[in-house]
């Protein structure tokens, strides 16, 4: 099952109990340590094997808080690109739709989503694609002559969140995505898959002590209770001025 609960994460522990090790676990924040092992393993301490990932779209939310508005119109461009410096597609799964297409025209997202693995980039690689596209929008603005990034605000997140980006990549050894069905087109045929690294953000706040559960997909054992326990606070909506950075977390 896959599990939406707070940050702390204290009602799985007996959740949890009597069930096989998972491997993964994502969390919203306390997803690492200067010292020793982060609170979430530690909470889970007889999981010795546990690997601990910050889940990927809080720590996006976390530098958009350096946008100066999330009605902008380049927001969407900026979101698009961040995610860009973060995932790669899988290079045979690309090929493949594009000659199940059988068109000139780039498939659309949620073709690569259905028929598309994605893994992510490696540190390193992230954190020069990320610098190139802040210093590119730096001095960015709309038509009415806003700013696109609060650059201030944006270089305070960037010094605080780019240590985390090691803690955002696919954990060795681990099957992220779990093939769900085929469908054929144009006489290719194409694998459906489900991935279960991220889950999508709710469309209304989730709050304190509500817990989500849905339906595994086949074929991902190794993740807690089959497919993965995510430990994650979902915020709400973004209001039209973000906070200020120092309410961004740390870890």
């Amino acid at each position: 099952m896959s599990v939406l609960t707070e940050s702390e994460g204290d009602g799985l522990l007996p959740m949890a109990d009597g069930k096989a090790p998972p491997r993964v676990l994502y969390v919203d924040r306390d997803c690492c340590s200067v010292a020793g092992r982060c609170k979430t393993a530690q909470m889970f301490g007889e999981w010795d094997q546990l690997v601990v990932r910050l889940d990927v779209w809080h720590l996006m939310r976390r530098l958009a808080r350096g946008v100066t508005n999330d009605s902008h119109p380049l927001y969407g461009l900026f979101m698009s690109r961040l995610s860009f410096a973060i995932f790669e597609r899988d290079a045979e799964d690309v090929t493949c739709l594009q000659e199940a297409r059988q068109s000139p025209l780039d498939p659309t997202s949620r073709e690569l989503s259905r028929h598309c693995r994605r893994r992510t980039r490696g540190a390193e690689e992230t954190e020069r694609l990320i610098q190139e596209l802040l210093e590119s929008m730096w001095d960015v603005t709309d038509g009415m002559g806003v700013p696109l990034i609060d650059r201030p605000m944006m270089e305070d997140i960037w010094i605080m969140q780019r240590r985390h980006l090691r803690c955002i990549q696919d954990p060795p050894g681990v099957l992220l995505y779990a093939k769900t069905g085929e469908v054929t087109r144009g006489g290719v045929v194409l694998p459906v898959y489900r991935c279960a690294r991220v889950l999508p953000p709710p469309p209304v706040p989730v709050h304190s002590g509500h817990v989500c559960q849905r339906p595994p997909p086949p074929c991902c054992e190794g993740l807690v209770g089959g497919t993965r326990t995510v430990p994650e606070l979902r915020w709400p909506a973004v209001p039209s001025s973000p906070p200020r950075a120092a309410t961004v977390p740390s870890c």
